[in-house]
């Protein structure tokens, strides 16, 4: 991956003032142009005096889309190998629809005035707005506010706070107004709050909603798991952080907006397709997500909802070592579904005839599951091209373009 450079030098002792006030003026250490294995070089690393690392990329210009394209594959790629890693901007303008997208992706912007190409003006940071640190908080408020964080609970609804404190749920209704105005929350849906911590209220950290931390209160006890691009993403075979939540349900649940940016999209399946799924661990909680056997059998069904069939194939290329033959096949014949065991093993085949390493056992017995039903390879095409005879697949669409 290509880093992201300046085109010209930096003021290096102002630079390194700006870089020694992210941490709050603690001891740093900073490295200049950090090399970061399977991520590229940013142009500073920062280690405080507890650890805490920052990486830092400085832009003399105005931040266009494929900065901020660059900077989201950074920021994903970061989280998976430190995941207490902050990535910082610094940038001469970010124009308010980029910061924030880059806000959502837990990028830390940093504007300054003047160029940074010229040493001898003098830089100054245009401070981002932050919540009062003097809040001025009812007794209730407060007694609600820290009941909730005691609770461990993320979501609120007036009827679940109307539950907790014992009052009429249009009282609890206005307590949570009162604290999303005073940013004690963040409002999203139809009376729905998500709780923000006391770091980010007193300003000490950033905020980002993320989607995923509030899956569990969002469903309730209704079964579900991160899945198709989500699960990718969290299996670390996509690049890219989705902005669109993808959770398989069993009834059918409207989208919930999060934030400026992200959605949670609820997907309805069937429930004799409920399987496959596994708690896993994500930031300090656990969240339900389809394994990768369930992932690739899902993606297969639904290859419109990950990229494409092209980008299907590239996933199921880098995942081929990692597959279980028995359970995929177990899953195969549980899901029942012929088109997907005849679109999974034409991609196979493909893939073998393209050099790769795919067990011929699991061919053989996929062979063995097939009927004589013909399907086409990508079902949002039409039904144009060369059937394979073995697979009884329409090849309409070249599910090899990503190798291009």
């Amino acid at each position: 991956m290509c880093a992201m450079h300046i085109a010209t030098s930096h003021p290096e002792s102002t630079i390194s003032d700006l870089l020694r006030s992210l941490t709050g003026n603690a001891k740093v250490t900073i490295e200049r142009e950090a090399k970061i294995a399977n991520i590229g070089t940013l142009d500073y690393r920062l280690r405080d005096e507890h650890g805490q690392e920052y990486f830092v990329e400085v832009k003399s210009r105005r931040i266009t889309k494929l900065d901020v394209g660059q900077l989201a594959t950074y920021a994903t790629l970061l989280h998976k190998k430190i995941p207490s890693a902050k990535l910082v901007l610094i940038a001469k303008k970010v124009d308010s629809i980029h910061k924030e997208v880059l806000k959502e992706i837990g990028v830390e912007v940093i504007e300054l005035e003047h160029n940074l190409s010229n040493s001898n003006q003098t830089l100054r940071i245009i401070p981002s707005k932050r919540i009062n640190k003097k809040l001025e908080l009812s007794p209730k408020e407060q007694e609600s506010y820290f009941l909730l964080l005691r609770k461990g609970i993320v979501v609120v609804t007036p009827e679940l706070l109307s539950k907790e404190l014992m009052v009429p749920n249009g009282y609890s209704k206005n307590i949570l107004s009162s604290l999303a105005r005073k940013g004690m929350l963040s409002r999203f849906g139809r009376g729905k709050y998500v709780i923000i911590s006391p770091d980010v209220v007193y300003g000490r950290k950033g905020y980002t909603i993320d989607p995923i931390v509030m899956l569990e209160q969002l469903v309730g006890d209704e079964p579900y798991y991160l899945a198709y691009t989500s699960a990718l993403y969290i299996h670390g075979l996509s690049l890219q952080l989705p902005f669109e939540t993808t959770v398989a349900v069993t009834k059918q649940k409207r989208s919930v907006k999060v934030g400026h940016n992200s959605i949670i999209k609820f997907v309805r399946i069937m429930a004799e397709a409920m399987f496959g799924y596994k708690q896993q661990r994500y930031l300090n909680s656990y969240t339900s997500v389809s394994d990768l056997e369930k992932t690739i059998i899902d993606c297969i069904d639904r290859h419109d909802l990950c990229g494409g069939i092209s980008e299907v194939t590239r996933i199921l290329s880098e995942s081929l070592q990692q597959i279980d033959r028995d359970k995929l096949l177990n899953y195969l014949k549980k899901f029942n579904k012929q088109v997907v065991i005849q679109r999974l093993g034409f991609i196979l085949e493909k893939l073998t005839q393209e050099g790769f390493e795919v067990d011929p056992k699991l061919l053989q017995n996929m062979e063995n599951l097939k009927f004589r039903h013909v399907y086409r390879l990508d079902f949002t095409k039409p039904k144009s091209g060369t059937m394979s005879k073995k697979w009884k697949i329409i090849e309409n669409a070249d599910c090899m373009s990503w190798k291009n």
